[in-house]
């Protein structure tokens, strides 16, 4: 289980993974959003009306422009076939390096879950909830009977 996890740009050049500019750029700013606000100088408000929050839902579903990175191209043998759960919140400055990272994982062996939080996962009863449930898919997942035949 990935909670605001991301995989470091150099990491995908080192494996000969193409890093545009772009994704070099919205990582750098996601890394200076995320010191700013934890240095008190940013607000979750700025954060959710930036240009990488309305990428959100678009990145999640399209491999081809993971927020400047092209994950379609990249070979099925560096992708992670271990079951997965990406747990983050679509205002944490570090949301597009979580779901750069569930590219990076199979697709079907992986969950993502936004809990429409910052960079904190909100301490409710409804979330942790559903972490349990998705952790618990991740074990089912893990001892599925079919798992060789998908590659997983």
């Amino acid at each position: 289980m990935f909670i605001c996890g991301g995989i470091p740009l150099q990491v995908l050049e080192d494996l000969d993974v193409s890093v545009s500019e772009q994704a070099k750029q919205v990582d750098q700013r996601t890394k200076n959003q995320l010191f700013e606000k934890t240095s008190g100088g940013i607000t979750a408000d700025r954060w959710q009306h930036s240009e990488h929050a309305a990428e959100v839902s678009i990145a999640i579903n399209d491999s081809r422009n993971v927020f400047g990175l092209d994950l379609s191209k990249m070979g099925e043998e560096l992708k992670i076939k271990i079951p997965t759960v990406h747990v983050f919140g679509e205002n944490d400055p570090r949301c597009p390096a979580s779901i750069q990272l569930a590219h990076l994982c199979h697709p079907y062996a992986r969950k993502l879950y936004n809990h429409k939080g910052g960079h904190e996962i909100p301490r409710n009863k409804e979330v942790s909830e559903e972490l349990a449930k998705l952790l618990q898919w991740c074990a089912n997942r893990a001892t599925f009977p079919g798992k060789e035949a998908l590659g997983i």
